[in-house]
């Protein structure tokens, strides 16, 4: 009984976590504002940012190209999560059905 309670458990939190990325990311990619770090830039502003020591620099069209490619592979994770919750969903019923 432990097992089933822990299966729906894991296949809700797999079904919110998925279709709040599907939901960010899409509504990411689809923006027509443009953010550096959390800060939105106007035409002409240069985005800085730094990983591992290395710098770099982004346009206002590059950093939204960037920002539409981050929105759509957080929407195919999103996808992953939420293919993985409904398969899990099915597994945890079947597992359901034989215990009952």
């Amino acid at each position: 009984m432990c097992r089933v309670v822990r299966g729906i458990l894991q296949v809700i939190l797999a079904l919110i976590i998925g279709g709040g990325l599907i939901i960010f990311g899409i509504t990411q990619a689809v923006s027509d504002d443009v953010d550096c770090g959390g800060q939105k830039m106007s035409q002409g502003d240069v985005c800085q940012t730094t990983s591992n020591g290395s710098t770099t620099d982004r346009g206002y069209d590059e950093q939204k190209k960037d920002n539409q490619r981050t929105g759509y592979i957080m929407a195919g994770v999103g996808g992953v999560f939420l293919l993985g919750g409904v398969f899990q969903g099915i597994r945890t019923a079947r597992r359901r059905a034989s215990v009952g």
